[in-house]
């Protein structure tokens, strides 16, 4: 959990669910390379996503399944929360 307490993080999550497949410099966040570089290996490490590597690109998912279920329903109560903070936990 400590690794979406960060608010840049909880974007790239967003951006990450509802396209696939992403690169860190297609993601929306504004952060540096380097910053970046090191969001994403967090959430890596997190197992929030995976990565692949494509050529010289690396692409990055979120693992929205594997957290299911494990986890019900966490990553719909983060990505909802993210998306609309005044929204009531049920």
């Amino acid at each position: 959990m400590s690794a979406l307490a960060d608010p840049v993080r909880r974007g790239i999550v967003i951006d990450l669910s509802q396209s696939p497949n992403l690169s860190c410099s297609e993601t929306r966040a504004e952060a540096t390379a380097s910053s970046l570089t090191r969001h994403f290996r967090v959430l890596g490490e997190a197992g929030l996503i995976w990565q692949r590597d494509v050529g010289n690109r690396r692409e990055n998912a979120l693992r929205k399944e594997d957290i299911d279920s494990r986890f019900l329903g966490l990553m719909d109560m983060v990505l909802q929360e993210s998306i609309d903070p005044t929204a009531a936990i049920p």
